[in-house]
């Protein structure tokens, strides 16, 4: 079960409970019952986040890429467009 499903039954848990204080305690109950479930799975908690950190940046590496070949290209696609103006205005 992933980190997003555990905060996913705490807001199930909590828009189903009567009062704060059973809330917190049953909330506190589920997570720690969540928790228990990881480390019986040898869920390492660094791992996952070096993990989800290193997906980042590659995310954000492949944009930041994406936007150099989107600005060279829209460059490129100006000097073309410059070139066959003056290519016109010869023939003119």
């Amino acid at each position: 079960m992933g980190l997003s499903k555990a905060f996913f039954l705490s807001i199930v848990l909590s828009s189903n409970l009567g009062t704060a204080a059973t809330q917190s305690d049953k909330i506190e109950g589920k997570i720690n019952e969540i928790l228990f479930d990881y480390k019986s799975s040898n869920f390492d908690i660094d791992e996952e986040i070096s993990k989800q950190n290193a997906l980042a940046e590659n995310r954000l590496d492949r944009d930041s890429i994406k936007k150099e070949l989107d600005g060279l290209e829209s460059e490129e696609h100006q000097r073309v467009q410059v070139k066959l103006i003056n290519k016109e205005t010869i023939k003119h």
